[in-house]
């Protein structure tokens, strides 16, 4: 999910603490990279665990609507959702909340687990998260895994690292001076 990406893109183990259990990430974390950026990860959706749900409408929320009225330079919200499960009906209003609400100029939809599923599921997936999610054709998505070993893994880390350079505006990453590491 969301720790694990965020381990796998600044190549550090547990600097997000990840687990398999939903609702494991409670506060807002952030993460101060190469001193040029912040990257912030959120409490996670509702699920269908009771706990979780609870948590997310008394104490998350507000907690996610606080930090985006505070802070002033958002330059990109970065949606992470494994493909492998259908868009939950939270999720759109979750996404809809945040184009809605908030002056973010860029949304990625990140879709993750990619390496979980053959090429029919991933199209399914795809097409899935776009159409309730609402994201449209100038709205970008990736797919995303962390598993090193295989090469298109390797590959949506270097997409996603290029994704967030341009939208903070940094050169073009071909010419070797990404702000990210770019070797695991």
């Amino acid at each position: 999910g969301k720790s694990s990406m965020i381990n796998h893109l600044l190549v550090k183990k547990n600097i997000a603490r990840a687990s398999s259990v939903a609702g494991k990430t409670k506060t807002i974390d952030m993460f101060i990279v190469n001193d040029a950026f912040v990257i912030t990860d959120f409490p996670g959706m509702p699920s269908t665990d009771p706990q979780v749900d609870g948590m997310w409408k008394g104490k998350w929320r507000p907690l996610i609507k606080d930090y985006m009225t505070q802070v002033t330079d958002i330059r990109s919200f970065i949606y992470i959702h494994d493909i492998r499960w259908p868009i939950a009906t939270d999720e759109v209003k979750f996404n809809k909340w945040m184009r809605c609400s908030f002056q973010i100029p860029s949304f990625l939809l990140l879709l993750s687990k990619d390496d979980k599923v053959d090429h029919n599921r991933r199209l399914m997936g795809l097409n899935n998260a776009r159409n309730k999610l609402g994201f449209e054709d100038k709205d970008r998505h990736l797919h995303y895994c962390s598993n090193n070993s295989l090469s298109s893994c390797r590959r949506s880390r270097r997409l996603v690292l290029r994704y967030i350079e341009s939208v903070l505006g940094f050169p073009d990453s071909s010419d070797d001076v990404g702000v990210l590491p770019d070797e695991i």
